[in-house]
């Protein structure tokens, strides 16, 4: 189903780029509007559940939009095909880029503030960061946090103070910064009782001061918690953030432990930089780099897809 809906979606998308999407007329039919919203709805939902649903989703939306035209609420479609899928999951990394500015731009557009929180965050975490510096995603982070936080977005109130520490580590930005402003984010989100992302920064902070003030890293949770995760690329991190923090007080033992236990949930962080950050820690150690998405995986459904292309009769609506 998700390949034949890709392979029809190529042959429609045919000839336009991003750019080429968002200058699509608005849609004039109001079951497109109502159609787009609801689809934009449950997207979030899917991708908790079964992310190739959401992809499916996300197709059917910018199909809709094709033929009709965009409405206020398609940034999310476009978001998930080109930025998640596209650019994080396929690797095609500047076509990611480009539905991302695409998003941006098309919620500033139709100034639709329940998404802005949504779709900043999730170009920064899948699109930005591949081809731009780290303070370009993170700049997007810090608007999903404001974004989120006017509208009432929790979730993604988290997903962005997260986000956004993960990212600061991993980039070695001043350790000031990552605890002082770690710390004020994690306020807020533990407010907001949002148990996974606090995880999440909490162990980004820790593992600066185990790095720069030799404080102790406190125990990562159980694989039974972390599988429990709704977002379990957080659990993903943690465990890589604790296997570093075991390497850098000389436990080798524990820190491949806490590795081979992170790369269970590897494909859960497919198309986010930590999922680089895994495979450098793995090559670096003497292991033998497990991708999150395997290449000849990868390279066959985009063979396949692509192929898939030419042969698609004209759709009859």
């Amino acid at each position: 189903m998700l390949l034949a809906g890709l392979a029809r979606l190529a042959w429609l998308v045919r000839g336009r780029d991003a750019a080429g999407l968002g200058a699509l007329r608005e849609a004039r039919e109001q079951r497109t509007h109502i159609a787009v919203r609801l689809l934009a709805a449950t997207m979030k939902a899917a991708y908790q559940v079964r992310p190739e649903l959401c992809v499916t989703l996300a197709n059917t939306s910018v199909a809709l939009c094709l033929r009709d035209g965009n409405t206020p609420d398609c940034a999310i479609g476009y978001m998930v095909h080109g930025a998640i899928f596209q650019g994080g999951v396929l690797g095609r990394h500047a076509q990611g880029n480009a539905y991302g500015e695409l998003v941006l731009s098309l919620v500033e557009r139709y100034q639709n503030s329940a998404q802005r929180a949504e779709v900043s965050f999730v170009v920064g975490y899948f699109a930005t960061a591949w081809r731009q510096p780290a303070e370009a995603a993170e700049a997007l982070f810090q608007r999903a946090l404001a974004a989120g936080l006017e509208s009432g977005d929790d979730f993604h109130v988290g997903c962005a103070a997260a986000g956004l520490g993960m990212s600061r580590v991993m980039r070695g930005a001043p350790p000031a910064l990552i605890i002082h402003e770690g710390e004020a984010h994690l306020a807020i989100l533990r407010a907001r009782r949002l148990d996974e992302t606090v995880a999440t920064l909490a162990s980004a902070i820790a593992l600066t001061r185990l790095l720069h003030e030799d404080a102790p890293m406190p125990e990562v949770a159980t694989d039974a918690v972390l599988a429990a995760y709704g977002s379990r690329h957080f659990a993903h991190f943690q465990l890589l953030a604790a296997a570093i923090a075991a390497w850098h007080t000389g436990d080798e033992p524990r820190a491949r432990a806490l590795l081979k236990r992170a790369e269970a949930l590897l494909p859960d962080a497919r198309g986010m930089l930590h999922s680089a950050e895994h495979v450098f820690w793995q090559a670096s150690r003497g292991e033998q780099a497990t991708p999150a998405w395997p290449s000849t995986r990868c390279a066959s459904l985009v063979g396949r897809v692509d192929s898939a292309r030419t042969s698609v009769p004209s759709p009859r609506w």
